[in-house]
């Protein structure tokens, strides 16, 4: 295990499972996750404008970092880079961020959770890119019986 500072990176081949105190990117009780998704597709009969469809490849990549607080506590962003083919749609960077914190004991659960999210991928109803912002707030919690509670 090599460290700088109070940074732990694993050796190349590391095991996947490893205790705490040995995860790869650790800083006292920040445990970071960065995480990538690179997606290319094909896709027909995107609608730019009503009445007018067109076919393009798409490449998207989207890196992210989740940061765990603790035990309790985890907050994720993902930007979203979209880059098309055809010119008739606009190239995109979306994002999104997640709040998540739980606690519980042996007769009683906690958990909140928010997400938001920024898009503009194009709308099948209007054929354009417009922006569009999604929020959603969580709670649950359990005593005896379960309850959830969610806002859009």
């Amino acid at each position: 295990m090599r460290r700088w500072g109070k940074l732990s990176v694993p050796p190349l081949g590391a095991p996947p499972s490893l205790s705490p105190e040995e995860q790869p990117f650790r800083v006292g009780a920040l445990v970071l996750q960065p995480h990538v998704l690179e997606r290319a597709l094909y896709a027909t009969g995107i609608q730019v404008s009503p009445g007018t469809n067109v076919n393009t490849f798409l490449n998207q990549v989207s890196p992210g970092l989740n940061v765990d607080l603790g035990s309790h506590v985890s907050v994720d962003y993902t930007p979203t880079w979209t880059v098309y083919s055809n010119h008739e749609l606009r190239n995109t960077l979306d994002h999104a961020a997640s709040f998540t914190a739980g606690a519980a004991t042996e007769t009683w659960t906690l958990s909140l959770s928010q997400n938001y999210s920024i898009s503009t991928a194009p709308l099948v109803e209007t054929g354009n890119q417009r922006g569009r912002k999604y929020t959603r707030r969580c709670s649950a919690h359990t005593i005896g019986s379960t309850a959830n509670t969610c806002w859009n």
